[in-house]
């Protein structure tokens, strides 16, 4: 990825529940930010758990994408304590192709 280049993935499911692999994809870009945050500072786990006020173990499973322990907002959480503005933005779709998530780092 190059630097100032946005990464966007688009989620589309045209309906109101979305699945595993939905969320799935949006953490792991989520972590990839979290995990290239981390690297342009030189933080090992110890420091970035100490800076962040979570558990080095929770560090590590992001650092190594796993996962499953980790919801959308503690991932949320952690880029916000990483001086990232994070935003949501909820906005009426105008056709039903356009009923997705997307997700923009």
């Amino acid at each position: 990825m190059t630097r100032g280049s946005a990464r966007r993935v688009r989620i589309r499911n045209g309906g109101y529940r979305e699945s595993i692999g939905e969320r799935w994809t949006a953490k792991i870009l989520l972590a990839d930010k979290v995990n290239e945050l981390l690297d342009q500072r030189q933080l090992n786990q110890s420091a970035a758990a100490e800076h962040l006020g979570i558990s080095q173990s929770k560090i590590s499973a992001i650092r190594n994408h796993k996962l499953n322990g980790i919801s959308m907002e503690r991932l949320l959480h952690v880029l916000v304590g990483l001086n990232q503005r994070v935003s949501i933005v909820i906005k009426p779709a105008e056709t039903p192709r356009q009923r997705e998530i997307e997700v923009v780092v």
